[in-house]
């Protein structure tokens, strides 16, 4: 018969058993699961950087803003001397 104290070591060698098993278990389905749900993230956000990137690169946005400035400023001279010429 088993006494006491062999019972409580074989109690002690399987909990830890089980917990070795369980701790894989939780590793292998965060790597399944997890890992790939952020690698999809990840690629996503890196695909919107790059459309961002593109889109409203700084040369593309201020280059019109200022072109439209100076048109502006190019339409009020001229309707100035207009009127000007008028009254002459």
């Amino acid at each position: 018969m088993l006494d006491e104290k062999s019972i409580d070591l074989k109690l002690e060698n399987l909990k830890e058993e089980i917990l070795q098993a369980s701790a894989h278990n939780m590793r292998v389905i965060l790597e399944s699961s997890v890992d790939k749900k952020l690698n999809l993230i990840l690629e996503a956000l890196q695909a919107q950087q790059e459309q961002i990137k593109t889109l409203a690169s700084s040369n593309r946005v201020d280059a019109p803003e200022d072109e439209i400035t100076m048109l502006r400023s190019v339409v009020k001279k001229h309707t100035r001397e207009i009127e000007e010429l008028k009254h002459a």
